[in-house]
């Protein structure tokens, strides 16, 4: 069986049927249509890219509940462009590699057909969460104010933090990307700039392990689940193990004395009309701070 034939199969689908060339089954369920393959061990995935998707489900078959991972798009036919990738995973020399390292095997198809993935959101992410753990064992309740598209990540009753996370090694530059976001007019408490610089590093901490101490520590596992998976960040995603060396937090006060653009350094106190975001770096270099500890 070719790419064609197979495509052709599958887009003809009232139910699933068994491919007897490769030992898997062609599946139609609810929206989504594609390949899969049985599997003994509990493997757990969920990986996307543009329309494709890659998931454990269990499915019913042969008149049977069977473990398998699934292949598939939500695609309304399943077009020849995807015959190559169906076929290499339904193929027998790559059936230990996907029962073993999913993921593995499906990012090297991603990265060979594109993924527009931008990995800093994942810096970002684990830098929230590592300041929510800091501020959790020094007695502090924090609310993820990003959970709300709040003005500022992170705020407690003393206090409200603006997180950035690096992961250059040298040099301390933060981008601000509105102009309400080092105002503090308004504000009854200090708001601090914390700065976050992350290393990719095996031997760190990773989303899935800070979620487990902030629950631990009692913070809401309802708010975390809703905004991991809201980024995309749910159970099975490989992103959510990826490891962290957090090499420190440092809190820099904004204050009259901090280098920012509000509204005040406008012409009657006002930005001008028609201006409606306006974004700047800033270098850190030489500015007082402390270390969060």
């Amino acid at each position: 069986m070719d790419a064609k034939e197979l495509i052709l199969m599958i887009n003809s689908l009232t139910k699933s049927k068994r491919i007897d060339d490769y030992g898997g089954y062609a599946v139609k369920v609810n929206n989504l249509r594609g390949v899969a393959i049985v599997v003994d061990e509990d493997v757990v995935i969920d990986e996307h890219f543009q329309n494709v998707e890659i998931k454990n489900y269990v499915f019913q078959i042969d008149g049977e509940l069977k473990k398998v991972i699934f292949l598939s798009t939500s695609d309304e036919f399943m077009s020849p462009k995807y015959g190559a990738i169906c076929l290499d995973f339904l193929d027998l020399e790559s059936r230990e590699q996907i029962k073993k390292e999913p993921v593995k095997w499906f990012y090297e198809w991603r990265d060979l057909l594109g993924d527009s993935k931008k990995e800093k959101t994942i810096y970002d992410i684990v830098g929230e969460m590592a300041v929510l753990l800091k501020l959790q064992e020094t007695g502090k309740t924090p609310v993820w104010d990003s959970t709300k598209n709040g003005t500022f990540d992170i705020s407690t009753n003393e206090a409200v933090y603006e997180v950035k996370s690096s992961i250059v090694k040298k040099g301390t530059y933060v981008t601000i990307h509105s102009q309400f976001q080092l105002d503090c007019s308004g504000l009854d408490k200090p708001l601090y700039i914390t700065f976050v610089r992350i290393e990719d590093n095996d031997a760190g901490v990773s989303i899935d392990s800070l979620y487990n101490k902030l629950i631990e520590n009692g913070f809401s596992k309802s708010i975390l689940d809703d905004y991991l998976h809201l980024k995309g960040y749910y159970v099975g995603k490989n992103e959510r193990y990826k490891e962290f060396l957090i090499h420190e937090i440092r809190l820099y006060l904004v204050d009259d004395k901090f280098p920012r653009i509000t509204k005040n350094d406008f012409k009657d106190n006002k930005i001008p009309d028609n201006i409606v975001k306006f974004e700047y770096t800033i270098s850190l270099d030489g500015l007082k701070y402390e270390i969060m500890k």
